[in-house]
């Protein structure tokens, strides 16, 4: 027995007409105009253009791992499910990926130098991005971290400076050029200065006696001048840590520290 799509097939061999089946644009019916909150409702597209549904407010999902039910967005996006969603949710995949490295940790390492070899320019591309976007956040932490381990980082210092005189005297005569476009200043201006503040550290007023450095008011790299009026005499330990911090800036870390 034929169907009627079968029937419809038989007599359009047998009288080569056409006008038994209907015209394609006949299926076809023309998408109405949506309204704003009906696009927000339609599917969105994934990595591999394929239609993963909108997220709705209200919608739960049970987690497959941990058997908690949770929003939606908490679940990472997966175009090969049909919900378009991880049956993971993020804190779960999270956890799994965390652990994940810690078992693997010196292969991955091995994978990730490899890489950095091969591909320097990108590495470094990547670098200048993420320290441009982090700057606030990797200078706090650098700050805790020579807090925490001060004997260490200064022990490091001195000895790359021991096994690399080079390098170190290339980037004080490259420094020293610099300055010297910035203005000079004198010994004797320096001895003035130290007489000026009563041989104590300008920051922290401790007494200097021989030990001291002479330090820019307003760094050099935000605008200061090598000149005498920006020099002031600190002691080694704030002179290094001012780094190129504005006096208030310097002036306000000095005071969450207690000094």
């Amino acid at each position: 027995m034929l169907d009627g799509h079968g029937i419809i097939s038989v007599l359009r061999l047998i009288t080569g007409a056409s006008f038994l089946t209907p015209p394609r644009h006949c299926y076809t019916m023309p998408r109405p105009a949506l309204s704003a909150r009906d696009e927000s409702q339609q599917p969105s597209r994934g990595k591999a253009g394929i239609s993963m549904p909108a997220v709705q407010e209200g919608i739960m999902k049970t987690c497959t791992k941990c058997s908690t039910k949770q929003p939606l967005d908490q679940f990472c996006v997966d175009a090969s499910r049909k919900d378009g969603r991880h049956p993971w949710c993020k804190q779960c995949r999270s956890r799994r990926g965390k652990a994940y490295y810690q078992d693997n940790r010196d292969s991955i390492l091995a994978q990730q130098l490899i890489f950095r070899r091969a591909n320097p320019e990108h590495t470094r591309a990547i670098n200048r991005k993420s320290i441009a976007k982090n700057r606030d956040k990797l200078r706090a932490m650098g700050r805790e971290y020579y807090r925490r381990n001060k004997k260490a980082v200064i022990k490091r210092i001195k000895r790359y400076h021991k096994t690399n005189p080079g390098y170190w005297r290339s980037w004080q005569h490259r420094r020293l050029r610099r300055l010297r476009t910035m203005g000079v200043h004198t010994k004797q201006d320096v001895r003035n200065q130290y007489q000026i503040q009563h041989g104590q550290c300008f920051w922290c007023h401790r007494l200097l006696g021989d030990k001291y450095h002479a330090d820019h008011y307003i760094p050099v790299s935000k605008g200061g001048t090598n000149t005498a009026d920006n020099i002031v005499i600190a002691c080694p330990s704030c002179n290094l840590r001012k780094f190129n911090l504005m006096p208030d800036e310097f002036l306000a870390r000095l005071n969450d520290e207690g000094q």
